[in-house]
């Protein structure tokens, strides 16, 4: 009897000793995950750390026409290996005012996400807001108040070509917005450093 007994907890503390082994590797891989794609990326290119909020570094960036380029490194939670950069320009004022009402100042509003993983590519989605429908729906008082538009989501490889649009209907605002789109692609990749 004793000798099974042993033998239990010879098993129990060999299946603690791997377990406690496999939460350190994973401990490490996370904090490998946060130093290299999140830390070093957002330090390279300048970004500040939020001190309001302790997980988000960003930086703000004036371009040669008028816009101003936002980015964002969002730091992955504990042993958590997802979250992004971010990257989008607006124009500076974003309003302008037509007919007694504001209205958005450009005809689309552009974001970036970029999902690093730890082995392999990254993912990139891109969101198309669709601010001119938006303000002619407005001028024309089909809304009462100004909204964002309709959202288009793509996933696009690293060329910025569709992968999946996870919206319907949305090839002609690409097709329209395709240019601007490649620019500010263009402009974070190089940002993050990708």
């Amino acid at each position: 009897m004793k000798e099974k007994t042993l033998n239990v907890r010879k098993i129990v503390i060999r299946i603690l000793i791997v377990l406690l082994v496999l939460f350190g590797i994973w401990n490490g891989l996370w904090l490998y995950y946060r130093q290299h794609y999140f830390i070093r990326v957002a330090e390279n290119a300048g970004m500040t750390r939020q001190q309001d909020m302790d997980t988000h570094y960003l930086s703000e960036v004036p371009l040669e026409n008028g816009n101003t380029a936002h980015y964002g490194v969002f730091l992955p939670h504990y042993l958590q290996f997802s979250h992004n950069y971010t990257a989008y320009e607006e124009p500076i004022p974003p309003f302008i005012e037509q007919d007694g009402k504001y209205i958005y100042l450009c005809d689309y509003r552009i974001t970036l996400s970029i999902h690093p993983f730890l082995f392999g590519e990254p993912r990139y989605e891109i969101q198309i807001y669709d601010q001119k429908t938006a303000n002619a729906d407005y001028l024309a008082g089909k809304t009462a108040e100004l909204d964002c538009g309709n959202i288009y989501t793509f996933e696009v490889d690293a060329d910025m070509n569709i992968i999946q649009e996870w919206s319907y209907g949305g090839q002609a605002v690409w097709d329209d917005a395709h240019d601007e789109a490649y620019a500010m692609f263009t402009r974070a990749k190089d940002v993050f450093g990708l």
